[in-house]
C-alpha cells in the first residue's frame, strides 16, 4: 500500500451511515465498494464521513442512563464519539487490508468546529488544511460524522442527522474548498 500522490485530485465526499454499517461484513462491503471505485477512477480521492454502527448511539445513550438518570452532556458527547471512532477505525482497517492508501482521522484532526455551541449548520466552521494535506497523500480519508469540536476543544455531538450535516457542511455553504 503506497500513499497516493496527486496535486489536484477530484475529491468526492461520501457519507456512510449506520443503516449501512450494520455488522462486520458491511464494513468490508463498504471498503470493497471504495476500492472498486478507486480502480475505475484512480484520479479521485474520497473523504468518507461515517456514522456509528446501526444502534450503537442508542445503546450508548441507554448505557449512560443506567449510570446516571441525567447524563452530563459533555460526558455523553464523549461517550457517543466512541461509536463514530469505532467506525472510522474499522473502515480504515478494511481499506488497508484491501491494499488501499487510506487514513482514519479523529474529530480533533478534521478541522470541524462549532464555536458557538449551537447545533446547526450555520454555526459550523471547517478549517480544511489538515483534510487537504491528507487527501493530497491518501486516496481515502475516513472521518467521523456527528461530531465537531467546541472552542475549548471538547467534543460536541451534532444531534440526530449530525453525520449528514458533517458530510454537507462545506457543500451547504457553496464553497469549493479544494
Amino acid at each position: 500500500m503506497s500513499p497516493a500522490s496527486n496535486s489536484n485530485p477530484c475529491v468526492r465526499v461520501i457519507k456512510i451511515g449506520g443503516s449501512v454499517l450494520t455488522d462486520e461484513i458491511a464494513y468490508l462491503r463498504s471498503a470493497v465498494f471504495l476500492r472498486d471505485r478507486l480502480r475505475q477512477r484512480p484520479e479521485e480521492r474520497f473523504l468518507i464521513v461515517v456514522s456509528a454502527r446501526a444502534g450503537v448511539t442508542d445503546l450508548l445513550f441507554k448505557l449512560s442512563k443506567r449510570v446516571v438518570p441525567d447524563p452530563d452532556p459533555v460526558a455523553l458527547d464523549l461517550l457517543w464519539s466512541t461509536g463514530e471512532l469505532h467506525s472510522v477505525a474499522l473502515l480504515s482497517l478494511h481499506l488497508h487490508a484491501l491494499g488501499e492508501a487510506a487514513i482514519g482521522l479523529n474529530v480533533h484532526q478534521t478541522g470541524l468546529t462549532l464555536p458557538g455551541g449551537k447545533k446547526n449548520s450555520a454555526a459550523l466552521e471547517l478549517k480544511v488544511q489538515c483534510l487537504k494535506e491528507k487527501l493530497a497523500v491518501y486516496s481515502v480519508v475516513v472521518v467521523p460524522g456527528f461530531l465537531a469540536l467546541r472552542c475549548d476543544q471538547a467534543i460536541v455531538s451534532l444531534g440526530r442527522g449530525g453525520s449528514d450535516l458533517t458530510a454537507t457542511v462545506d457543500v451547504h455553504r457553496g464553497r469549493d474548498w479544494w
